[in-house]
């Protein structure tokens, strides 16, 4: 037990350097200078030779290795350095603004988990079977929701029609409200969905039954025996929610113009304050271990349960990949109006992006004088932007870059994650642990903040956006890979094509590959949907595709300062982002065999 835990903790300081070098390099070869950026500004007026000075005074100009030591061994002291834009040590700009995360943080963590826990225990029930199949599905449209969207939609209800909060100089607590919502619905998804799996597992233990037996009371055996026993695989991703709650904390401290670290680490990416993003990504880093589920926690709420790498929780990966394989039930899939509905939208969604002059005839970029901000009527379905701008036009041309971009963003991961995945599971040894220690560096890194350095390191754009969420996604592909091959490469006819004298490429290719990579597949269909809200939030934040290209992100984003006057700016395109979200996630599920 001794070895085990020395093993993992050494793996875990091992992740956290190795998160540090790569994200110290990263950020080291991003274009401009942070230097010039800061003091370069006319208005100061300083001469070449100050800001020579300043560049020497804040060591840019040593060598990159020396730069590396002495960060590195700061950090070791618990100094993160100085911030160049600040000029403040980034330990106090930590401390101050770590108090207002904290506060958004920490409720919003004990809502998603009070929220999780109440759905799982309402959905088993006996009195409320009835609305079984509801609540388990609750967790799905949770984690289809963008946060951005959430809570400009909260905003719009409880602000502007329903005025119960106010969001213009709202007092403490009212000012909480709205921006702890919209952080703990989509956190409460992963958690309540891996806590309905694992209790339907409990349930059908021997020691539940025998409770039964006893004569206790199918509440009493809920409460007493199947919930306790149950928490454990939900407590296992809550180092990962570290993460994930940096990220809800930046878009939504955006969206509610709140401060705290979200918005210090949006500043941070802005200027390019290497300090601190090094801090940042540490300070995540330290929530995350080796052992943890494959992929983000949203990856848990489609239905389907999160694979694990861990040999001691194999079984949810060879749940997940027997239920990839088993023959669709085509009678029950007939009487499923969801289903077919998630196929219409599609449908809808595709021939928007390939043929979008079917679905509308005006120009996206072309406004209408005198057409400005108008409401939704027979001549312009969708109202009009504030432009003069057909709204319904510039939805259907978004799904153009909207889809085409998570379809990059899918493939990237998808080539790169499995070639890796597969090469760790087959190789093993060595090579296995070097890969697979990288893809836990890369899970350790904060999505958003890894998506928006691959970003600036890039540019600008649709394409680099979805290269920078590709990037993001590979690790989840090749822990799913690594897993499955693993899985297949131990089976009994692999066993056999080897002993009947195989060799070990043509067994490979013939026998390992091809059955590894049907639960890939069925993963690539969740994870577009995922690409698709990472790339809205990203359009949102502003380092997506620019304007005035229609893209359904940006359509939010423009549409966010007229929510007044203005709601169907921003729900329309935002009811068509988590239109195509849930769409996936629903087929995702029924290619995979998990519930409905």
């Amino acid at each position: 037990m001794s070895a085990y835990l020395l093993r993992r903790f050494g793996q875990g300081l091992l992740v956290l350097w190795a998160a540090f070098t790569l994200t110290f390099f990263l950020l080291q070869v991003l274009p401009g200078d942070a230097v010039l950026i800061k003091f370069q500004n006319p208005d100061l007026g300083l001469s070449p030779a100050q800001i020579a000075e300043m560049r020497l005074a804040y060591g840019a100009d040593s060598p990159l290795w020396r730069q590396y030591l002495h960060t590195l061994l700061a950090m070791l002291h618990g100094d993160f350095g100085y911030s160049l834009q600040a000029g403040l040590a980034v330990s106090s700009l930590i401390a101050s603004n770590l108090p207002d995360t904290l506060s958004l943080a920490l409720p919003a963590f004990l809502l998603a988990v009070a929220l999780a826990f109440a759905l799982a225990f309402a959905s088993r029930l006996p009195g409320l079977r009835w609305l079984s199949n509801f609540l388990q599905s609750l967790p799905v449209l949770f984690i289809s929701l963008p946060t951005f969207w959430l809570g400009i939609a909260l905003i719009q209800l409880f602000s502007f029609q329903l005025r119960w909060i106010p969001v213009i100089n709202p007092g403490p607590l009212e000012g909480l409200i709205l921006p702890v919502i919209a952080v703990a619905l989509p956190i409460s998804a992963p958690l309540a969905q891996i806590l309905m799996r694992s209790m339907d597992q409990v349930a059908v233990q021997p020691f539940v039954a025998v409770a039964r037996a006893k004569g206790m009371s199918e509440t009493g055996v809920l409460w007493r025996h199947v919930m306790g026993n149950a928490l454990l695989p939900a407590l296992n991703i809550a180092g990962l929610l570290l993460g994930e709650l940096i990220a809800g904390a930046l878009i939504t401290e955006t969206v509610f113009g709140r401060s705290g670290l979200g918005q210090l680490t949006q500043q941070a990416v802005n200027n390019q304050d290497i300090a601190v993003l090094q801090a940042v990504v540490m300070i995540s880093a330290l929530g995350f271990r080796p052992d943890q589920p494959a992929g983000r926690p949203g990856h848990a709420a489609t239905g389907s349960p999160t694979p694990f790498t861990d040999r001691r929780c194999e079984m949810s990966l060879v749940d997940y990949t027997i239920a990839v394989r088993r023959r669709p039930e085509w009678r029950r899939v007939r009487l499923q109006p969801g289903l077919w509905l998630a196929w219409a939208v599609m449908i809808a969604a595709l021939l928007m992006a390939i043929a979008p002059q079917w679905f509308t005839s005006a120009n996206p970029l072309e406004g209408i004088p005198g057409a400005q901000r108008l409401a939704p009527q027979a001549h312009y379905w969708l109202g009009t932007d504030q432009l003069g701008r057909d709204l319904w036009t510039r939805v259907v041309y978004g799904a153009v870059h909207s889809l085409s971009a998570a379809l990059i963003a899918v493939a990237i991961g998808l080539v790169v994650g499995t070639a890796l995945g597969t090469l760790a599971g087959a190789l093993a040894g060595r090579v296995e642990s070097t890969i697979m220690r990288l893809v836990d560096v890369l899970l350790a890194i904060p999505s958003l903040l890894l998506q928006l350095t691959v970003i600036i390191l890039l540019g600008f754009g649709t394409v680099n956006a979805a290269v920078a969420v590709g990037v993001a996604a590979i690790a989840s592909f090749a822990r799913l890979a690594r897993a499955e091959v693993v899985r297949v490469r131990h089976s009994d006819y692999v066993e056999a094509a080897r002993g009947s004298g195989g060799t070990f490429f043509a067994v490979f290719w013939r026998h390992i590959l091809p059955n590894s990579l049907t639960a890939v597949l069925a993963f690539a269909t969740l994870q577009f949907g995922q690409a698709m809200l990472a790339l809205a939030t990203l359009s949102f934040l502003g380092y997506g595709t620019p304007p005035p290209v229609p893209e359904w992100g940006l359509l939010i984003a423009e549409g966010r300062n007229y929510l007044s006057t203005a709601w169907w700016l921003t729900t329309f395109p935002g009811l068509a982002v988590v239109a195509v979200v849930l769409a996936a996630n629903r087929l995702s599920r029924q290619w995979s065999g998990a519930r409905p």
